[in-house]
């Protein structure tokens, strides 16, 4: 089940050739940076902003090198995106299109022009600076550990990965780390400003509207500064009804039953905490929530993320949007994250004992409900993500132990005792659960993106076709590579329609892949496929290796039959049930140099 799940999963990026190395480097250096900083609280402000600096521009530069050698994406969405800011300088219209998000579409244009690896490194750059924007922000809240604040950014597996592709996700956590700061840097109004930008790249974040609301009325602005909160996707919606006749808020409306991505649990995004921002800083960053903040305008950090991780929870539970239930889904909010587990990490190296004993408890809870909810997701109805359930499982179950029983045994000495040892402290804590929280997720997850077998095969396809000189002919293809290697944008078939197939001309090629065109959104099964009859000819298969979302068929059509009067639809011939991998075998196979 492991392998078959790993062979489904599309949130993961396939191992570069550098994965090795990141596997073994990263979790060291981490943990090298944890053991010389030790327990040193950065007494000074020139220190503090010395070691984060350093931190922040150690991440920097590993982003930059991870994209740059780096030929895939950490999921297929990120190469859509860059073909929709890319084809934006031939139609401008691309920058309104709904799906792309706007707020990355026009973030990426400008690099667009110049290539995808252009796209990234601003990415990582953009990345980079929410993580400085936060530890800036945690100086404005008065929290001692601010400079802790870039490295709990950083080892947060999925946001280190995400920063060196195109996703939305890093995009929300820039802009959302640059409003949190303007807030605390007492520009309230900026800041609503600034959030908007959050609405057009991640539609669930407008939910932080009701939290930036409450911000506003404490900071005591003009009335006007409530409707900066929604100027972006005001423009937005009038500027595509006008140039696209499409209004983007009725997406909000549409409740597709995408039976694909399954559906979760109550508990299932809480548990993906723990897989996006590592065990260690899940844990703090819950700790850090529950605490005091010693700003008046601290609360908003804790409230941004409680409702990001709520309306994640609901819509996966709840089967509603379409929502894959990713842990790439919960990065909008890793800067914030960051600085709340720089809060729950001083608190539990506070003066007071009393203080300090609250946090213990606290964080033994925490971790005995993160453990609980792994132990629930045991069989979670999302096969993709079973893998890594697997491999942060383990993780979670020794540090619970370790904390949970290192919380009693302090607690339960003598008062005296327990007044006069400094356990836990900060260095010792984060020590630990950095060596557990980094060496897994991070190990796992930082490499460079490569491709994948589906998309290699993918790849050998366009280039069977340009070898044989037919790359100008009309193409269509289910999977957003073939329209990446292809460089262009007439290939891809609109999701729930076959009609462009009905009506193709002959020597149209269509590209058939295993891993998106027999899916619900397109349901061009292999079944369908073989029942083409003499329409269509299969010209290439291009199997790779034994694993079945590999397989790549490419098909020309050679005839074209009148349509029968009261025959069935193109959706009905071409949407047959059942997945036809069972005909695979029976069908002449072609080899990847046969035609």
């Amino acid at each position: 089940m492991l392998a078959a799940a790993r062979r489904r999963r599309s949130g993961a990026a396939a191992t570069g050739e550098g994965g090795l190395f990141a596997t073994r480097l990263v979790p060291l250096v981490v943990t090298g940076i944890v053991m010389m900083a030790g327990e040193q609280a950065f007494p000074s402000r020139r220190s503090a902003d010395a070691v984060a600096a350093a931190t922040t521009l150690g991440g920097l530069v590993l982003g930059l090198v991870m994209a740059a050698v780096s030929d895939g994406a950490y999921h297929d969405d990120g190469v859509a995106h860059y073909l929709y800011a890319r084809w934006a300088w031939e139609d401008p219209r691309y920058l309104l299109d709904a799906w792309a998000r706007p707020g990355l579409t026009c973030l990426l244009f400008p690099a667009a022009g110049l290539g995808w690896v252009w796209c990234k490194l601003l990415i990582v750059v953009v990345s980079a600076l929410a993580v400085w924007l936060s530890y800036l922000s945690a100086r404005r809240l008065r929290l001692r550990l601010a400079a802790w604040v870039p490295l709990l950014c950083f080892v947060q597996p999925v946001f280190l990965v995400m920063s060196y592709d195109t996703l939305t996700e890093s995009a929300m956590a820039f802009y959302l780390a640059l409003a949190i700061w303007l807030h605390v840097s007492r520009r309230p109004v900026w800041g609503a400003a600034v959030l908007s930008l959050c609405f057009v790249t991640r539609y669930e974040s407008v939910a932080l509207a009701l939290v930036w609301a409450v911000a506003l009325v404490q900071a005591r602005v003009r009335p006007v500064a409530y409707g900066l909160l929604l100027w972006a996707p005001l423009i937005h919606n009038v500027l595509a009804v006008i140039y696209t006749d499409l209004f983007p808020v009725t997406y909000f409306f549409e409740s597709p039953q995408l039976v694909e991505y399954g559906a979760g649990t109550p508990l299932t995004m809480m548990t993906r905490t723990m897989a996006a921002y590592g065990p260690a800083v899940a844990a703090l960053g819950l700790v850090g929530c529950l605490g005091r903040w010693r700003s008046s305008y601290g609360w908003v950090v804790p409230a941004c993320m409680a409702v990001h991780l709520a309306v994640h929870s609901a819509v996966y539970w709840l089967g509603t949007h379409g929502s894959g239930g990713y842990p790439r889904f919960l990065v909008g909010v890793s800067p914030l994250v960051g600085i709340a587990a720089a809060g729950g990490l001083e608190r539990l190296a506070h003066a007071r004992p009393a203080a300090r004993r609250t946090a213990v408890w606290t964080l033994a809870l925490v971790v005995g409900v993160l453990w609980l909810g792994a132990e629930l997701e045991g069989e979670p109805r999302d096969e993709a993500w079973i893998f890594l359930l697997e491999t942060v499982r383990p993780v979670v179950r020794v540090t619970a132990v370790v904390v949970i029983a290192l919380a009693v045994w302090w607690l339960t000495m003598p008062g005296e005792q327990r007044r006069s040892t400094r356990v836990p402290t900060p260095g010792r804590i984060l020590a630990i659960l950095a060596v557990a929280s980094a060496t897994i997720p991070l190990g796992f997850f930082v490499r460079p993106h490569g491709l994948g077998p589906s998309t290699r095969a993918i790849r050998a396809s366009v280039q069977w076709a340009k070898d044989q000189g037919l790359e100008g002919r009309p193409v269509f293809a289910t999977n957003v590579w073939a329209a990446y290697f292809l460089d262009r944008r007439d290939v891809l078939l609109p999701p729930g329609s076959t009609q462009p197939l009905d009506l193709a001309q002959p020597g149209t090629l269509f590209i058939w892949d295993a891993e998106y065109s027999p899916s619900e959104r397109f349901g061009i099964t292999l079944e369908a496929v073989t029942g083409w009859g003499g329409d269509w000819r299969l010209v290439r298969a291009n199997p790779v290796g034994e694993q079945a979302d590999s397989l790549v068929r490419v098909y020309e059509r050679v005839g074209r039959h009148p349509p029968v009067p009261g025959g069935p639809s193109a959706e009905q011939r071409f949407g047959a049930s059942g997945s036809g991998f069972d005909d695979t075998e029976r069908e002449s196979q072609a080899s990847e140099d046969d035609v």
